[in-house]
This record gives C-alpha cells, sequence and structure tokens, in this order.
C-alpha cells in the first residue's frame, strides 16, 4: 500500500502544471493559480470565501499580479466592495511582498457610487508546497475620500490614515484550486 501512495504522489507532481522536477531531485513549485482560503465568522453569520489570484507578470515569476476578491463579503462593511488588487514581488526562495489596494463605495441611485474609502494593505506571503500559500504580517491602512485631494486614487504622501490594524503574525493558509475533470453524474 505505501508503494502505491508514493506512486500516485510522484504521478501527481509530472502531471500537474505548477510542478517541474530540477536536476537535483527536489521539485520546484510555480506560485501562480487562483487559492481559496475561509474565514471563520465573527460572532454570528457565515464563513467568508477569500479568492486570491496571483498571475505573472515577468517570464521568471518574480512580479505578480495580485487579485483578492472576497464573494460574499459582509454587507455591513460597505454598499460596494471592490477586490484587493495589486503586485506581489519575489524578495526570497519562495516569499514574496505583496501590496494591494481597494475601494469601498455608498450606493447611489442612478450613479456610480460616492467613494467611502481606500484601502491599503502591505504583507507577506510564502509558498508552502505546490498546492499552498500562506499570507502572514499583514497590515491594513483605512483611508477616506478627502484624503486623497488630487484625484489619482491613492491617499495623499502627507496623510496618515482613518484605521489601521494587523501586523506580525496571524498566518492565514489557501489551497491552490486544483485542476478538476467533469464528473460523470
Amino acid at each position: 500500500m505505501t508503494g502505491l501512495v508514493v506512486f500516485c504522489l510522484v504521478a501527481g507532481h509530472l502531471g500537474s502544471n505548477n510542478a517541474s522536477a530540477q536536476g537535483d531531485g527536489t521539485w520546484l513549485c510555480n506560485v501562480a493559480g487562483t487559492y481559496v482560503h475561509m474565514v471563520p465568522p465573527f460572532g454570528e453569520g457565515n464563513a467568508a470565501v477569500v479568492v486570491t489570484t496571483l498571475v505573472p507578470l515577468d517570464p521568471m515569476g518574480t512580479r505578480l499580479k495580485m487579485v483578492v476578491r472576497w464573494p460574499n463579503s459582509d454587507p455591513s462593511w460597505a454598499d460596494i466592495e471592490t477586490p484587493n488588487f495589486g503586485e506581489a514581488v519575489k524578495v526570497g526562495h519562495d516569499t514574496y511582498k505583496f501590496s494591494t489596494m481597494e475601494y469601498t463605495f455608498k450606493k447611489l441611485q442612478g450613479d456610480r457610487g460616492e467613494l467611502e474609502s481606500i484601502i491599503g494593505k502591505v504583507g507577506s506571503l510564502r509558498l508552502i508546497d505546490c498546492d499552498t500559500i500562506e499570507t502572514f504580517d499583514v497590515y491594513t491602512s483605512v483611508y477616506g475620500p478627502e484624503q486623497d485631494k488630487d484625484g489619482d486614487g491613492f491617499p495623499d504622501s502627507d496623510e496618515t490614515p482613518n484605521n489601521s490594524f494587523g501586523g506580525p503574525g496571524p498566518k492565514e493558509t489557501r489551497k491552490r484550486i486544483p485542476f478538476m475533470e467533469p464528473s460523470e453524474g
């Protein structure tokens, strides 16, 4: 039975497009892909689904486009919430630093919505294995629309956040969405 398990694990790596064999017998994993993480509810309610997509911006994968979506975000947070979008830059063998932006809006009848907040996040992510990443040391800064006087979509450099949270620690593990064959049913 052990031989069968080992065979399946090796076959999984050989058939996967997120890992490649190296000459020294190790595997090189590709961090690009889409990952899912479930956030437990704060008090009553349902868990939140977090979907993170990483797309290479260069052939070596040292810069990645990063998009984080909350498909069932908390409606008390904002009427309209954009995904977090930004970049991750490789800073070590399996480690990246990232920076993302997000915007929240108040719904207006017949209009795009009124900007309520500009949210910046910085942090780190690490590839744990070929199908798992973890984010850690995430810091969040929340700014009001009045803190973007020049209207470029970013808080002005002389502004301090209205609210900040996060810090060293909590690690959130995210699992890659695998390629799945259609099921017969």
